[in-house]
């Protein structure tokens, strides 16, 4: 993970090309790109997927890791079609509190290892039912 940040693009409701975008050169889900999208600082990140910092920069592929990211992917992409743009379920992911969750927010069910729960909600939503 460098200390060199790109721009992020608008994705609008392309979720495909921002599952491009956060991939590393060997195919990963880059860390650093996630906390560029997603608004996190690095330590947020480490915290969310329950590593230390240093295991977060040293092994950016460590599997706790990659699968909070892919986790929080599959909730937002999941989220991108009742939210009609990728920016949209970004914020919903992170800020949206969620009554049948005690309030929590996708962000921090995903954190708690919940993502089928979320899953389920959203396939919810999208049949017409509010939790």
């Amino acid at each position: 993970m460098s200390g060199h940040t790109e721009p992020v693009p608008v994705f609008g409701q392309d979720f495909e090309q921002l599952h491009l975008f956060l991939r590393d050169e060997d195919g990963a889900i880059s860390p650093g790109r996630f906390a560029s999208v997603f608004s996190f600082d690095l330590k947020a990140l480490a915290s969310a997927a329950h590593v230390s910092m240093e295991r977060l920069r040293k092994t950016p592929n460590d599997e706790n890791v990659q699968r909070y990211l892919r986790e929080s992917l599959q909730i937002t992409g999941a989220a991108t079609g009742i939210a009609q743009t990728v920016e949209r379920a970004l914020f919903w992911f992170k800020n949206a509190p969620l009554q049948p969750f005690d309030y929590k927010t996708g962000h921090e069910l995903a954190s708690e290892g919940r993502t089928s729960d979320v899953l389920r909600y959203i396939s919810s939503l999208e049949a017409g039912f509010s939790g």
